[in-house]
Formats: structure tokens, sequence, C-alpha cells
């Protein structure tokens, strides 16, 4: 007994002799990793890894797709067919360049993690289904036409709620419930999630009424290259700005990463209230079967404008500091 209690007593005191910081490198517990934010760089390489090669394969895959848009003779609704997948690589390539980046950022747990698989299989289920109906030369949504259509659009309407919608709103709630320490990250993730749901939101205004054009059938002339109509109203530059106002947040906080804190953080505000605006002045727009380009054009820069001015007031508002007796 005496020897065992001199073995313990030489033990404390060596670890005694320890340096501060290697003594808490020594064992830390589950919770001082939670406390410290571990992030899926650290523990979810193989995770990171397969989003980043699904992220750079859709550069050589947007190029393929550009080539066979020029080569395909084949059009459908007044555009080469390959066209439509060609929007949706870059479109998709984007949000997931921009998932990655979140994730990385984020706490590391199984939610997450699941949350970011799961929004990386609906995007690529839907990139897939939309490269398959083009090869058939069909349309991709909102074609029922046949069962195996209906299945098809059933399938990409299931992998974007299921999947994409599923793990944005797991992600804003984490980053609701445990903010990170950097205030400027806080906005960009909060704020971009939360013009991405309003993307979807417009998104399920077209599944419900069962096409993007408000006054006339899907189809018809459009503008070049993104095909927007112009001559009904168009739901689609609604759903297009509110589904890449993450991206728009991400480049402006990098950009603007040597800006002193607050200001950064007020022009976040400020821009958030802009596309927010921009977003529900574009759905009024198309709901009332005006074209993007119209006179009403006029309108919704007014209303963006307004929520601008709005955003830029709110974000001058002096934060409240409470007082603590003494």
């Amino acid at each position: 007994m005496t020897a065992v209690l001199g073995r313990m007593s030489r033990v404390r005191r060596l670890a005694a002799q320890l340096p501060q910081g290697a003594r808490q490198q020594t064992g830390p517990g589950r919770r001082d990793r939670r406390r410290r934010g571990v992030t899926p760089a650290a523990a979810s390489p193989r995770l990171l890894k397969a989003l980043r090669r699904l992220v750079v394969a859709y550069g050589p895959l947007t190029v393929a797709l550009g080539i066979a848009a020029v080569v395909d003779p084949r059009t459908l609704m007044g555009e080469p067919v390959w066209v439509k997948p060609l929007k949706f690589s870059v479109s998709i390539g984007l949000n997931g360049a921009a998932l990655l980046w979140l994730v990385t950022r984020s706490p590391a747990t199984p939610f997450v993690r699941g949350a970011a698989l799961l929004s990386a299989l609906g995007l690529l289920v839907e990139q897939a289904l939309i490269m398959l109906q083009a090869a058939r030369g069909v349309r991709s949504h909102f074609n029922t036409g046949t069962a195996f259509d209906g299945a098809v659009f059933a399938g990409m309407g299931a992998s974007l709620v299921a999947g994409v919608g599923v793990a944005t709103v797991a992600l804003a709630v984490v980053f609701v419930l445990r903010p990170p320490q950097d205030p400027v990250l806080a906005r960009v993730a909060r704020s971009g999630l939360g013009l991405l749901l309003l993307g979807f939101v417009v998104g399920a205004v077209m599944l419900a009424r069962g096409g993007h054009l408000v006054g006339a059938a899907d189809g018809g002339p459009g503008l070049p290259l993104v095909g927007w109509s112009t001559v009904a109203g168009d739901l689609r530059p609604a759903h297009f700005v509110g589904l890449h106002g993450l991206q728009a947040l991400i480049v402006v906080a990098h950009v603007l990463r040597h800006v002193p804190v607050p200001t950064r953080l007020a022009i976040l505000r400020t821009l958030t209230w802009g596309v927010a605006g921009l977003v529900a002045a574009l759905t009024g727009q198309a709901l009332a079967g005006a074209p993007v380009l119209s006179a009403s054009s006029a309108l919704v820069a007014v209303a963006t404008a307004a929520a601008t001015g709005a955003g830029a007031r709110s974000a001058r508002r002096p934060a409240h500091t409470p007082v603590v007796s003494r």
C-alpha cells in the first residue's frame, strides 16, 4: 500500500511540473471538444473529401454540357436540349460550394454531417434526372405526360424536399442553436440560409401552380441564356435570386474581410434585406402576370430599394447593451 501511494505521489509531482497547456491537451473530454467547436475538417475528413470531389466534378461536367449544347442539334421548347442541364449544373455547383463552405465551419456533429450528405445526394439526384430527360429529348420539370416522366419529376421533387430542403433547415437550426463565435460567420450563415429557404418557398409556389409561368403556358420567347419569359409572369427570377443569395453573402464577406467587423455586419444586414425585398418584389411581379422586363420593373426596383433602405436603418440602430449592476 505504501508503494502504491508513493507512486501516485510521484505521478502528481510530475503532472504538476508540466506546462499548463500540456496538461490541458493530455485528455480533452467530449465536453471540451464541444466547447472548442470541433469542425468536420478534423472530425469527418472523408465527408469533406467527398463533398470537395463532388463540387470540383461540376467544373468538367459544366464544360461537357456546354459542348453538348453546341454539338447536339436537338431543341426543346425553343432552346438547345442541353441548355437546361447546363444551367442547373452551374447553379448546383455553386450551391454545393456554398454547402461545403458552411459545413467546414459548422460543429462536427452527426446531425450536421447527415444534413450535408443528404443535401449533396439531393443535388446529385436532381442533376442526374435532368440530364436523363435531356438525353431522352423531353422536359424534366412539370412533365407528367407519361407514367415514367411523372415518376422522374416526382423523384426530382423528393430529392429537393427531402434532401436539400431538410438539410438547409437542419443547418439553419444548428447555426441558431449553436452560433459560432465569429459574428460575421453567424450573420452570413443565418441570413444566407434564410434567403435559400425563401427561394425554396418560391419553388413550392411553382410546384403548386404546376409551372413557372403566370398567364401563359410554359415555354415561348425568353431572355437570352436564362430563358426568363418576356411575355408573361415568370417565377424563376425570384427563385434564382433566393437560391443564390447565400453565395452573394459569402463573396461579399470575403471581399470585405479586412473591413472592421461592425461595418461588415451592417453591410451584410443591408444586403440581406435588399435581396429578400427583391425576391418578394419579383414574386409579386410574376404573380401579377408581368414579365421580368416590363413597365412593372420600376416598381420592383422601388420595392427593392425600400427594403435595402430598411435594412440599412436596421443596421445603424445601436445594439442594446444590458446594464450590469454591481
